[in-house]
This record gives structure tokens, C-alpha cells and sequence, in this order.
């Protein structure tokens, strides 16, 4: 009876032994596909919220600048790609008709077109809080007219995080030659100042007698 009690414990080892390897690594696998996911999505969300943080008066020429930005990718996560070497009232203009926008967020977007101008040519010009808000109310326009799959996409994957992969891939090409060339740099260093230091040798070249 010992014996076959005795018998049935290997298999019982077996069963009951630490979780396949295999199963972790799919875990594993999985869990870094979902944290590079959301990735783009929380990194757009911190860059809203520091483009448009509340100001109690008014806002700078950064400020307004970033709030001018902010409106640009949010059209652009919305399906309205920036249009190169266009002014503000152009894109303002174009915003307004490809987002299909309302009275009133065509009146915002054009407040903002126009304190951008000014911040950029007439920086003493003064510019209210209140354009942070013109930039969401225009945002909610392009939200409102966008379809559910374009929305998704702005949240998920947002167009504009082509900014962020671009400055991952310079920090890591800048990292990578810092790494290669560094060390290269100061090995000539190192050559050329021992080609500057004198060698000891004789003064003269006579001999004694």
C-alpha cells in the first residue's frame, strides 16, 4: 500500500511545478505590446495638458505658440495633416472647411490664427487666457464631424506621435554615436597630446674629450 501511495508522488511533483516558461513569455510578450501602445496615446494626452495649462491672465508668446501647436495636432490626429509654409489665417481657413466646423468654432479658430500672427509678428501685442479655450472648442468641432474609426485612431494611435517617434530615433542615433565615436575621440586625444610631449634626448650632439 506504501508502495503504490509511494508511486503516485513523482506524478503529483509533476503537476503541481512552477508555471510554463513558455506561458510566461507570451505574459511578457503581451504585456510590452501593450505598454508600447499606450505609449503614443498617454505621451499625447501629457503634451495636451502642458500645451493648455491653465493660465490665469495672460499668455506668452510660447504659450500662445504652444496653444497655436496644439491645434495643429489635434487636426492632425483627426485626419487634417499640416499644411507646409502656410500662414495662420490659411490654415485657419482650411481647418475650418476640411473639419467641417460651426459658426462658432470657425470664430475660434480664426482668434487663434489671429493671436498666432501677432505672436509671431507683433509679440507686444497682449493675448487672454481664454484662447486656450478657443483651441478645445475647435478640437470638439473636429471630434463632432470626424468618423468613429478616425476618433479611435486619435486617441489610440495618434497621427502626431510621428513627432515622438522622431526624437526617440535622434536620441538613440544621438546615444549610439556618443557610444561609437567617444571613445574614438578621446583615443586621439590621448595620441595627440603624447606627439606634443618632448621627448627626452641629448642636448648636444658632441662628445666629451
Amino acid at each position: 500500500m506504501c508502495g503504490g501511495a509511494n508511486a503516485g508522488t513523482p506524478d503529483s511533483a509533476t503537476g503541481a511545478g512552477g508555471p510554463d516558461p513558455l506561458e510566461l513569455a507570451l505574459i511578457a510578450a503581451a504585456g510590452l505590446l501593450l505598454v508600447l501602445l499606450l505609449i503614443p496615446m498617454l505621451w499625447r494626452q501629457r503634451l495636451r495638458r502642458t500645451r493648455l495649462r491653465p493660465q490665469p491672465r495672460e499668455l506668452s508668446e510660447q504659450q500662445v505658440l504652444a496653444a497655436w501647436q496644439e491645434l495643429i495636432d489635434s487636426a492632425w490626429d483627426l485626419g487634417i495633416p499640416p499644411g507646409g509654409g502656410e500662414t495662420p489665417r490659411r490654415t485657419a481657413a482650411r481647418l475650418s472647411e476640411l473639419g467641417d466646423l460651426g459658426e462658432e468654432q470657425r470664430a475660434a479658430v480664426g482668434r487663434v490664427a489671429l493671436a498666432t500672427e501677432q505672436a509671431l509678428y507683433a509679440p507686444a501685442a497682449t493675448t487672454p487666457a481664454t484662447l486656450q479655450q478657443d483651441v478645445l472648442l475647435v478640437r470638439s468641432g473636429l471630434l463632432a464631424s470626424a468618423s468613429r474609426r478616425t476618433r479611435t485612431r486619435a486617441v489610440l494611435l495618434p497621427p502626431s506621435g510621428a513627432r515622438l517617434n522622431e526624437r526617440v530615433r535622434s536620441a538613440l542615433r544621438a546615444a549610439a554615436e556618443r557610444a561609437l565615436w567617444g571613445p574614438l575621440h578621446r583615443l586621439r586625444g590621448l595620441v595627440a597630446a603624447g606627439a606634443r610631449r618632448p621627448r627626452p634626448g641629448r642636448r648636444d650632439g658632441g662628445t666629451d674629450g
